[in-house]
């Protein structure tokens, strides 16, 4: 067997590494997938003076929304807020192109807000952190 010289060690605040490793994946997707990019979406919801009450974090890729992050503040939370956020940034990604939307949420959070609005649980990790699951959910957008 030939022997290749080479090392493996933690690189810490290398954004050119992490950018190389992502660039090499994505090649690689691409190479079997086609072509495809991740379009970053974001919603927010502000007050009549600009603060921010809440907002969702994700974006699409291929036929996907990814929702990475939904948040409403502690006061707003059960007015409604969180719906009208979701449906804004699931409208953002039909408009994208997505027929389908992926988030997780943990069993703490706002399991029972997803599945009332259509997302089905597809995955769930057990006691992942301190006894509480980790929920997978996706839903059809068309």
């Amino acid at each position: 067997m030939n022997s290749i010289a080479h090392s493996v060690a933690v690189e810490r605040d290398s954004a050119e590494a992490r950018e190389a490793i992502r660039h090499g994946l994505n090649a690689f997707n691409e190479a079997k997938l086609g072509p495809y990019a991740f379009t970053p979406v974001t919603v927010c919801a502000r007050d009549e003076a600009g603060a921010l009450l809440g907002g969702a974090v994700g974006g699409t890729f291929l036929d996907w929304l990814w929702l990475e992050v939904l948040w409403v503040s502690e006061p707003e939370r059960g007015r409604g807020l969180g719906t009208r956020v979701l449906e804004t940034f699931e409208e953002e990604g039909r408009r994208l192109g997505a027929t389908r939307c992926l988030l997780d949420t943990m069993a703490y959070q706002a399991e029972g807000f997803y599945l009332g609005r259509g997302y089905k649980e597809f995955g769930r990790i057990p006691n992942f952190v301190q006894g509480f699951d980790r929920i997978y959910l996706e839903k059809d957008l068309r």
